[in-house]
């Protein structure tokens, strides 16, 4: 397939690198802000990927900063950026995209509802979807290298409408053998345990962090059991929304016995790999500045719309703003930002279906 893939962070280069290998037409864009970054690849067309102990150097077909480029006559996109940009990424790319082509977030938590609003501004109706995770767990390590350290085993993807779920999810397979198709994009949405896993145990080890810097494993030290318990709690909410919405089994959800993240998503390999996963070295970390306002807020504004208090998301969401300084609740993914104010569970259903 001819690919273009918008973000080179950590997930769109294991992806851009990954795909290469497996033959497919990577055309790879990154906004200008990240220039520096990106301008290795850029320069050589080439991703280093470090995976299971051996290192394969992919040829991509254009690395750009022009998102046209990489947009018109892709197969597929693929959207693989912090949810916090995906407003930003939809205002930059939505008028490049055409009707006949299949435009999936991965992850989305709920994103593609943020860019249906922005394609319609421009007339455009492509094939959107969502994934609740990324497929991989990855993490740059050179100009131009990425490390590989584990790959998804279960990731729920649903097309936006739900009536296309399907059909997208057969073309997603030929790339990610480990999709499945879930109810709607709500669902998807609320399949993502990243917010569940890694505020808590980040803002419980502030100190930790701000003393230790680059010196933080946050797999290997700060999932003690007293933290796993507020995780839990935190996780334990997020299901009472799901199911408060007629969404059912499977709940990807975290286990009882303490450390064992991603054990539904990821494979046993999930709870090793994220061991050798170092930080966060800061505070100002996606760990608090995504998985907060564009998950923890957007769990919490659902169980709002559903009736369903979430107490413990609701001090978990307080405290990292404290500690930013920064009112996640007003900037993230709230009932305003996604126009749903006047909204009821079943309405919202509907108009995913």
């Amino acid at each position: 397939m001819k690919i273009a893939i918008l973000g080179a962070g950590n997930g769109g280069m294991a992806a851009a690198g990954d795909l290469a290998l497996k033959g497919h037409e990577i055309r790879l864009y990154e906004v200008e802000e990240f220039a520096g970054a990106f301008e290795p690849i850029r320069k050589t067309k080439q991703i280093v990927v470090h995976e299971n102990g051996e290192s394969k150097t992919a040829e991509i077909t254009k690395a750009t900063h022009k998102p046209e480029q990489a947009i018109r006559g892709a197969d597929l996109v693929l959207v693989i950026i912090p949810a916090f940009a995906q407003k930003a990424m939809a205002e930059k790319c939505c008028r490049f995209f055409s009707d006949d082509q299949h435009v999936f977030l991965v992850p989305g938590g709920f994103g593609s509802y943020v860019f249906r609003k922005e394609l319609r501004t421009h007339g455009i109706h492509p094939t959107l979807g969502e994934t609740a995770t990324l497929p991989y767990g990855a993490r740059r390590c050179g100009a131009n290298e990425v490390v590989i350290h584990l790959r998804a085993v279960y990731n729920p993807f649903a097309a936006l409408p739900a009536a296309k779920t399907l059909k997208a999810a057969d073309l997603l397979k030929q790339l990610y053998p480990d999709v499945e198709p879930a109810a709607n994009v709500l669902d998807a949405a609320l399949n993502n345990t990243n917010p569940c896993v890694h505020p808590v145990p980040t803002i419980l080890s502030a100190s930790r962090i701000e003393h230790a810097g680059e010196l933080f494993w946050i797999y290997r030290e700060a999932m003690t059991p007293a933290v796993w318990r507020v995780m839990r709690k935190v996780d334990e909410e997020r299901i009472a929304v799901r199911k408060n919405f007629g969404l059912k089994s499977p709940h990807c959800r975290l286990p009882e016995e303490v450390g064992r993240v991603f054990v539904d998503q990821f494979g046993y390999d999930g709870i090793l790999a994220g061991r050798n996963m170092k930080g966060p070295e800061h505070l100002e970390h996606r760990y608090i500045t995504e998985d907060v306002p564009t998950g923890l807020v957007f769990y919490s504004e659902m169980g709002r719309l559903a009736g369903i208090e979430t107490p413990t998301t609701d001090a978990v969401i307080e405290l990292a703003s404290q500690l930013l300084g920064r009112d996640f609740r007003a900037e993230g993914r709230n009932l305003d930002f996604l126009d749903l104010t006047e909204y009821t569970p079943e309405r919202l259903i509907d108009e995913l279906s």
